[in-house]
This record gives structure tokens, sequence and C-alpha cells, in this order.
């Protein structure tokens, strides 16, 4: 089940199935679905001619994806994925030279880092982001100093051996916390405001002068400025 180009395929039959299901997958529904969410900004601006009416259908879905990017980076979550599958395929067939599968990754988000893409609507999840993709790179680069100092990485791995492995993934693991932290507090604080617009309406409407009308009953008016 590792990412190694390798190991023999095909060799048995349960090992064919697996391969033939893992083809499919790829080919019917991976592929296509991170197509389909890079190339989607581009489709809608076509999505008055009639062979991409389709894409109309399936905008609520995209926008789950692309509501947090600015209009011009709604492709990142595709390229993305890409970057990943990219990732995945270079580890196969390079999984005897884990050197240049790091130096790979370092590259990449250092290039993203050094960019300055603002995709993000709100700068808190832009900063956010910038913060996790430093981390990868520090983490990336304690590991690759350590492959080439012969050390058997996780297997040879002490924590007194790659320090700043260990202060990134604990920056990692708070900035998970803060995410968190900020999608379960956003609804509250709306709910809670709600709440309390909802009992200043009601204390508004409820301050109201009782007066009596030709019958003798009970009326109620706004009172007066002056009152």
């Amino acid at each position: 089940w590792t990412y190694d180009g390798s190991k023999e395929y095909l060799v048995d039959k349960n090992h064919i199935v697996l391969f033939i299901f893992g083809v499919l997958v790829t080919i019917f529904f991976i592929i296509p679905y991170t197509l389909l969410l890079l190339l989607t900004p581009y489709l809608m601006k076509l999505s008055h001619w009639r062979v991409f009416s389709w894409i109309n259908r399936i905008k609520p879905l995209v926008d789950s994806y692309e509501a947090p990017f600015k209009d011009r980076y709604r492709f990142w979550t595709g390229a993305m994925l890409f970057y990943r599958i990219a990732l995945v395929i270079a580890s196969a067939y390079f999984s005897q030279q884990p050197q240049l599968i790091l130096f790979m990754i370092i590259i990449v988000h250092a290039g993203i880092v050094f960019s300055g893409f603002a995709v993000y609507k709100s700068w808190i999840i832009s900063a956010t982001e910038t913060t996790l993709h430093v981390n990868i790179i520090i983490n990336s680069m304690a590991i690759y100093f350590l492959n080439l100092e012969g050390h058997d990485f996780p297997s040879d791995f002490h924590i007194g051996d790659c320090l700043p492995s260990t202060i990134s993934m604990g920056v990692s693991f708070l900035c998970f916390l803060g995410i968190l932290l900020y999608n379960i507090s956003k609804p509250l604080v709306s709910w809670i405001k709600m709440k309390i617009d909802g009992i200043k309406y009601f204390q508004v409407n409820t301050n109201v002068v009782p007066e009596h009308n030709e019958d003798g009953d009970k009326e109620y008016r706004e009172p007066l400025m002056n009152e």
C-alpha cells in the first residue's frame, strides 16, 4: 500500500483487482473532479453556451470550494490537488531518492511563499496558509539534511536531532486548532449577535404607552419623542 514504483504490479490475482480498481477510480473520479475544480472558473464564462450550460447546475457545489478565494484565484483548489497528484506520482517513481522529493516540496512551497500570492479574501486565512507553507518548508528541509547525514527517517529519528522539525509540527498543530476555533466561534458569535438584536428589537417594540379610546378600552401607541 506504499507508493513505491520499484514494486512489481499485477503479480497475483488480488493485486490485479486492486490495480484495476485504482485505475478506474483515477480515470473516472480523481482526474475529472480535479479538472472540474481547476477549470470551473473558466467554464463559468462559457456557461451561456448550450454545451457548457450544465456548469450552472453544479455551481453551488463548486462554490463551496471556491468561495474563500478571490475571483482571480478561484482555480487554487484544483491547482493544489494537481500538485498533490504530481507529488504522489513522483514519490512512486523516485521512492529510492527521497531527497529529490523533499527538494521538489521545498521549491514548490518556497515559490508560493515568496511569490506573495494572497489567494484568499480574508487576510487571516491567507496568513494561516502562509504559516503552514513555511512550516512545510522547515520540516522538509530538516528531514532533507537528516537524510544527507545518513539518518533513516523515521526509524532513526530523535527529537534532539531535528528540533526545527519538531517545532514545525507543533506550530502546524496550533494552526489547526486556530482554524478549528475560528470556524466554531464564527457561527457562535453570529448566533449570539442575532439573539441580542432580537432582544433589543423586542424591548423597543414593547415600549408603548396605554391610552383609552371612546369605548373605554385600552389601546397602545408608540411613545412621543418628548415623553
